[in-house]
């Protein structure tokens, strides 16, 4: 079992799951299984929670490093669970806050490569390998559960949105959104958790689209002093 997908399919079929069932209990697409068993993406961002579902070590799923199950190595260590991730605190930085999640940003939030300027405020101390890493505020409840009204979203520019990421979008009208990426093929169509809208735009009239990482809790945001 030299790939992810190999692993991936003897372990779900270990499990006596189908691709169906495996999304579902991962909250994940089944089409995001399927091309992962196929060898067409090979992306680690679910990994952790396919590999929960699966009760495997998530290393071993992503890698084939390691035992095929989670281990205790003893030595009076508290149970991890087994989608735990080491934290890497060298990457914890302060992330600026800039304008608002959906509704449009104030002009003055941006540098000339559209990338906010940085200089909020407000900030959080967040761990990304990004340098370009910002956070926007949460307004309206089109996202919830996943991004909740007075929460914040963390956005990575770098990293390349993949289907069913949610990202941050700038429309050709001046509207600014976090919305999930449902399709690129000819026109981009976004959605939301909490609506059944669909926004279907020419990718022309797509300014930037931005991956939103994960949710930033409001007590994780600091004021500068």
């Amino acid at each position: 079992m030299d790939t992810l997908a190999k692993r991936l399919t003897w372990a779900r079929s270990e499990k006596s799951m189908s691709q169906e069932s495996l999304a579902k209990a991962a909250e994940v697409s089944q089409s995001t299984i399927g091309n992962l068993e196929a060898g067409i993406r090979n992306s680690a961002r679910r990994i952790a929670a396919i590999a929960a579902v699966l009760d495997v070590n998530p290393l071993w799923l992503s890698d084939g490093v390691g035992p095929i199950k989670p281990t205790n190595t003893g030595g009076g260590a508290v149970d991890r669970p087994i989608n735990a991730i080491d934290v890497n605190h060298s990457r914890f930085r302060q992330v600026p806050v800039v304008g608002r999640a959906m509704g449009g940003m104030p002009d003055r939030a941006w540098g000339d490569g559209d990338y906010p300027a940085g200089d909020s405020d407000c900030y959080a101390e967040i761990a990304s390998q990004d340098p370009n890493a910002f956070i926007v505020p949460i307004e309206g409840e089109s996202m919830s559960p996943r991004f909740n009204p007075g929460e914040f979203a963390l956005v990575e520019p770098n990293t390349a949105p993949e289907l069913e990421d949610d990202v941050l979008v700038k429309l050709g009208d001046g509207r600014i959104m976090i919305k999930r990426l449902l399709s690129q093929r000819g026109a981009i169509r976004l959605g939301s958790y909490n609506s059944n809208e669909i926004i279907s735009a020419p990718p022309e009239t797509i300014v930037w689209m931005y991956y939103v990482a994960h949710p930033v809790p409001a007590r994780k945001i600091k004021q500068r002093t």
